[in-house]
């Protein structure tokens, strides 16, 4: 079996590969198991709160050291990285299965920390769809969509608080995937 994590490329010229963990139709959380590369249940979705977007990581990334130094400056604060791959919400009108892996357009992010970790949520849109076609940064997208995927992250933990700390453009979003990588190389992953 090949391991998602380690052994699909990051990317593929101007586009992100990502691997979907979530789709909007799942009522269990899922998350990659980082040892054997299997997608396993993390637990049931908190009351109604289920997913608007499609949601994995960027393979051959990790918020470690270089990240949250990245953010650190930037927040004036000393966060530490989840030690995790980059989380990537990517927004489609398709109706899509986990366990897949897709070609997405980084567009932003939205800025969270969750206790004292660095777990920024990159915000992406589907490559190819006519209904993102247009989606090239954050700015594009309505308030509405901004406000649901921001509601989201306030409640998909139920009562376990994360501070989210603002949308960042295509440009941040770009950066935390590239020094998500350098992460990765730097710790040398393999399986």
């Amino acid at each position: 079996m090949t391991h998602p994590w380690h052994k699909i490329p990051y990317k593929n010229k101007a586009l992100y590969h990502a691997y979907i963990e979530i789709t909007p139709q799942d009522t269990l959380k899922y998350e990659l198991d980082k040892s054997t590369g299997f997608l396993m249940v993390d637990r049931p979705q908190m009351f109604s709160n289920i997913t608007p977007f499609l949601y994995g990581f960027i393979p051959q990334t990790y918020s470690g050291e270089l990240t949250a130094n990245h953010v650190n400056k930037k927040l004036k604060s000393d966060y530490v990285g989840d030690l995790d791959p980059v989380d990537v919400c990517v927004l489609t009108a398709h109706n899509l299965k986990n366990g897949v892996f897709i070609k997405c357009k980084v567009i932003g992010g939205l800025r969270m920390i969750d206790g004292d970790e660095v777990d920024d949520k990159l915000i992406a849109v589907l490559d190819g769809d006519i209904a993102y076609e247009n989606i090239n940064d954050i700015k594009d997208l309505s308030e509405n969509q901004l406000n649901k995927i921001k509601h989201y992250f306030e409640t998909y933990k139920g009562n376990k608080k994360v501070e989210l700390r603002g949308f960042f453009n295509s440009a941040e979003a770009t950066k935390m995937v590239e020094l998500g990588h350098l992460d990765y190389r730097e710790l040398q992953f393999s399986s």
